[in-house]
C-alpha cells in the first residue's frame, strides 16, 4: 500500500510540475516536456526561472516543440561542475528522454541559470533528430562542441548554452532586484 501511495505521490507532483511550467508558457499541461522528477526544491526553480526569465521560457517552448521529455533532477556533477546534461538519451514510443543534474544547494538565480544552460544543451540534443541512443549523443556533442564527450556528463561546452546560462542569471537576478524595490 505504501509503495502505491508513492506512486500516486510522484505521478501527483509530475503533473504538477507540468501544470505550473505549462500556466506559466499559456500551454496545455499534456504539451509540457520539461519537468521535475518530483522534487519540491527543482519544481519551484522551474516556475520561478519561467515566470522571471524571457530566456528561460524561450528554452521551455523550444523544447516543447521537439519529441524530447527533459527530466530536471537534484544531484552532484563531476567536480566542477553546478549542473550537467547526463550523455544519455533513452527513447520511449515517440519520445526522446534526456535528464539535466544540478546541485540545488546554491543560491536560486545560480541553478536556474545552470538549468537554463543545460536546457540549452538539451535544445542542441533534441535539434538533431537521429539522435536516439548514448553513442549517437556522444557523437553529436563532439561534432558540435568539436571536442570529446565523456562518459555519462558533458566535458566541453557550446557558446548558445553558456550565452544562455549568462542570460537566465542577468533576466532572474534583474527581476529579483525589482521586486525588492
Amino acid at each position: 500500500m505504501r509503495v502505491r501511495s508513492l506512486l500516486l505521490f510522484v505521478s501527483t507532483e509530475i503533473a504538477c510540475v507540468a501544470i505550473i511550467i505549462g500556466a506559466a508558457q499559456g500551454a496545455e499541461p499534456s504539451l509540457i516536456r520539461v519537468r521535475s522528477s518530483g522534487d519540491a526544491t527543482v519544481t519551484t526553480l522551474l516556475h520561478d526561472a519561467s515566470e522571471r526569465s524571457t530566456t528561460f521560457r524561450r528554452l521551455v517552448e523550444t523544447i516543447g516543440h521537439t519529441n524530447g521529455l527533459v527530466y530536471v533532477d537534484p544531484g552532484k556533477c563531476k567536480p566542477g561542475f553546478a549542473a550537467c546534461l547526463v550523455m544519455s538519451v533513452k527513447v520511449s514510443g515517440p519520445n526522446r528522454l534526456l535528464r539535466v543534474v544540478v546541485d540545488t544547494s546554491r543560491k536560486p538565480p545560480e541553478v536556474m541559470a545552470s538549468i537554463g544552460h543545460e536546457l540549452q544543451h538539451a535544445i542542441e540534443a533534441l535539434s538533431e533528430p537521429g539522435v536516439t541512443n548514448d553513442a549517437l549523443l556522444h557523437a553529436f556533442f563532439e561534432r558540435l562542441a568539436g571536442g570529446p564527450a565523456a562518459t555519462g556528463q558533458l566535458e566541453f561546452e557550446t557558446d548558445a548554452a553558456v550565452k544562455a546560462g549568462d542570460t537566465v542569471l542577468k533576466e532572474v537576478t534583474e527581476w529579483i532586484n525589482h521586486a525588492r524595490k
